[in-house]
């Protein structure tokens, strides 16, 4: 090595060596920043403890997962998952299969819940400390290069790395840590947390098992990721800690996948950049298993090239402010994400070795189940593009063989989901409900409420298709907003741009190069199938387009480690470390108040009004009705807030276009529907043609004691074409004319149903 190369070498050793501490005290500052960022400052940070500390099952939760996924990997033969944060993504989509199957069987429901969650955990915390004894022992062999980060002749990551992940983590820590319902302008007040992923598993705890609901159409989707919160919170009792709900060990977990899968991507990375001349090579060489029989050992993801393209690949994931927002709400993105990027491992492997075994289709199939039982969405976005790919590196094999390994891997699906399909079944008729009415049935649903489901979930209808790709994926954030009053956050930032000049210069090298079914090649085809799948079979979203961020992300990384001497640039060094502080913009950028943006953590009890001062005003206001109306507690915020100060022994509440179902007290009453299905309010308007005033005598004939109308929900609902028919202006005007107004404001009003005493 000439004098030069060596100085240089030593001197990025040193740095090497340092940049693990310095990532430490980057991270424990940027923590504290953003932690205290609220008024009161450095008073903020003890909620901030309590709610990193509300995370416990969370944190037990995911070491079953990387200790099963582990043992899964190792014993089923799936090499390309051997390494941990691949490991992790795999064992979290099993641990999340089985959390659907002991949920559907009422283990994680009742008194005993939390036994069974703690049985369920143990096997896989047993399993990880098991491997990582026998790792620091030596008592077996290593699983191969991409399983040890430090092992003799395989490079160390760059040191940009450590301090990237120092600088994008507490952003994501801190925005978790937040009680949902405040952050992210994009999200609508976590609407779809607030009246679903959080409010099932509740529901379900409190009954007898996971269970297709009449009154919310999402509970019969597969649901893996609620299944996944009931575990946790069956393991922490429902109980909060400090002044932090249940709510934010379920953000965290949902963080910590969002990590996973960004650390999974960059493994994919690694064993793309590792077999790509290999695959090059191959393609040419002819086809099948045969074309290069020793294939399979040459990618070991050790090169230096292969180390910086996998730290690339998980920086440009993890900094990307798209993840930041749906990871750190307690949504289903990230598991869909990590099954996307451990079968992008398994693809990327494959392609190095120009042919998947019958073992790594198993592994397919099984992580593209995953990925649906997280987000049904994925079937197209996800599965379908898997398909393609796989269909590429599917061959020399028999026509037998290959009916055999399809019906394996249907069986293995079809296993996989049946407490989704079976419970549906049961409930409704139809074992894919909501989907594939005109087929199987609708279940209760009339004609209309599934014309009704089936027109929100497609494209709108007069909208360019192509245009909305450029307004929701290239240009989505920047300049000004195609309508009014959306919300405009450029979360996307330069990433779809990044992926398109790397297709681009993809498909004019392979071309030139008359190559084909090389590691790149496929991940250009990964993206091009997922854009093409969101135009044609998605409403046309900007975060379900989120799974380009995986192949694109291995894409982009493969471009610049090919470029010379690019893993040692200061430029690429500067860059990654700066696109490593948006998830920390965009939190800072995004709250109600950029300057309190972390007021929220710890304050669950503010936010649903149920605070032991206001508990007590109010109680002691109830005994004394005379009492001097200046030490009254002070009025409710919102229509929450309104409800959980009622009397919860005699109040029985039906409430209409109520979303934040969740911050409601368990034990309030309350009618509630999603705005598919039709609760007590739309079954009385509907029984009395649409008469208010008809209705509400039918209301308070059924025991309601009051009425909740959610206005603002209630207009989104009608500009976005999804309001059941029966819940016109009118009809709720004459539903509350009359009536006392327990409270009222902005985002609607509480009422009485008894009718209002004149003197």
């Amino acid at each position: 090595m000439p004098p030069a190369e060596r100085a240089a070498a030593a001197g990025r050793t040193s740095l090497g060596s340092l940049s693990t501490p310095m990532a430490l005290a980057v991270g424990v500052v940027l923590l504290a920043a953003l932690g205290s960022c609220a008024p009161g400052g450095l008073a903020n940070l003890a909620p901030l403890a309590d709610a990193c500390a509300m995370a416990w099952p969370a944190a037990l939760w995911l070491a079953s997962a990387c200790g099963a996924g582990r043992w899964l990997a190792v014993r089923c033969g799936w090499s390309a998952l051997h390494a941990w944060p691949a490991a992790a993504a795999t064992g979290a989509c099993a641990i999340a299969a089985i959390d659907a199957a002991a949920g559907w069987a009422g283990l994680l429901s009742g008194p005993a819940s939390q036994v069974w969650a703690m049985a369920l955990v143990l096997p896989g915390i047993a399993a990880l400390s098991w491997q990582l004894l026998a790792d620091r022992l030596g008592a077996r062999a290593p699983a191969g290069p991409e399983g040890h980060a430090h092992t003799r002749g395989v490079p160390s990551t760059p040191w940009w790395f450590a301090i990237s992940i120092g600088i994008a983590l507490p952003a994501l820590v801190v925005a978790a840590a937040s009680e949902p319902g405040v952050l992210w302008s994009t999200e609508f007040g976590a609407y779809d947390a607030l009246s679903y992923h959080l409010t099932l598993p509740q529901e379900w705890h409190a009954g007898d098992r996971i269970a297709t609901l009449g009154h919310c159409a999402y509970s019969g989707m597969p649901s893996w990721m609620e299944a996944a919160y009931l575990h946790i919170r069956a393991l922490g009792g429902g109980r909060a800690l400090g002044g932090s709900s249940w709510f934010v060990s379920a953000q965290m977990l949902h963080a910590a996948l969002a990590v996973v899968a960004a650390l999974c991507t960059g493994v994919a990375a690694r064993h793309a950049m590792s077999g790509l001349d290999v695959g090059m090579r191959g393609a040419g060489a002819g086809n099948g298993p045969s074309a290069s029989a020793g294939a399979r050992t040459v990618p070991a993801s050790g090169t230096g090239a292969a180390v910086t393209a996998g730290a690339v690949a998980s920086v440009l994931v993890l900094g990307l402010p798209w993840l930041a927002v749906t990871g750190t709400l307690a949504y289903s993105e990230s598991l869909m994400l990590c099954a996307l990027a451990a079968a992008t491992c398994l693809l990327m492997r494959g392609a190095g070795a120009h042919a998947l075994s019958r073992r790594e289709l198993v592994a397919l199939s099984f992580l593209a189940v995953a990925a649906f039982g997280a987000k049904p969405s994925a079937a197209v976005l996800v599965g379908m593009p898997m398909l393609l790919c796989t269909m590429l590196l599917w061959r020399g094999r028999s026509a037998g063989a290959r009916a055999s390994d399809a019906a394996a891997c249907i069986t293995l699906a079809a296993a996989l989901l049946a407490p989704w399909w079976m419970r549906n079944w049961l409930a409704t008729g139809n074992p894919l409900f909501p989907f594939a009415e005109p087929l199987l049935g609708a279940g209760a649903w009339s004609a209309e409420q599934s014309a009704r489901f089936t027109a929100a979930h497609a494209a709108p209808q007069g909208m360019s298709k192509w245009a909305a790709l450029w307004q929701q994926w290239i240009a989505f954030g920047w300049g000004a907003p195609p309508t009014q009053g959306a919300a405009w956050r450029p979360l996307w930032s330069a990433m779809p741009l990044l992926a398109i000049v790397a297709v681009a210069w993809t498909m004019i090298r392979l071309a030139r190069a008359r190559m084909a079914r090389t590691p790149d090649a496929l991940c250009a085809l990964l993206i091009v199938a997922q854009l093409v799948a969101w135009m044609v079979a998605t409403h046309l979203q900007s975060r379900f387009l989120l799974p380009t961020v995986v192949p694109g992300a291995v894409l982009v990384a493969l471009a610049l480690a090919r470029m010379p001497r690019v893993g040692h640039s200061a430029l690429l060094a500067v860059a990654l470390v700066a696109w490593s502080a948006q998830p920390a913009v965009a939190f800072l950028r995004d709250g109600r108040d950029p300057s309190v943006a972390a007021l929220w953590i710890g304050a669950a009890h503010d936010l649903a009004g149920t605070t032991p001062e206001a508990t007590a005003a109010r109680d002691r206001e109830a005994d004394d009705p005379t009492r001097d109306r200046r030490t009254s507690p002070p009025p409710p915020a919102n229509l929450v807030q309104a409800i959980n100060a009622l009397d919860p022994s005699s109040a029985r509440v039906a409430s209409v276009g109520l979303a934040a179902t969740a911050w409601v007290r368990p034990d309030v009453a309350l009618d509630w529907c999603s705005v598919w299905d039709r609760g007590a309010v739309a079954q009385g308007l509907a029984a009395s043609d649409g008469d208010g005033s008809a209705a509400a005598k039918l209301l308070a004939a059924e025991g309601w004691t009051h009425l909740a109308i959610d206005q603002v929900m209630l207009d989104v609902w009608t500009k976005s074409g999804w309001i059941d028919p029966v819940l016109t202006p009118a009809a709720l005007e004459s539903l509350r004319a009359g009536r006392r107004v327990v409270w009222t404001g902005p985002q609607g009003a509480l009422v009485s149903l008894e009718p209002e005493r004149t003197r």
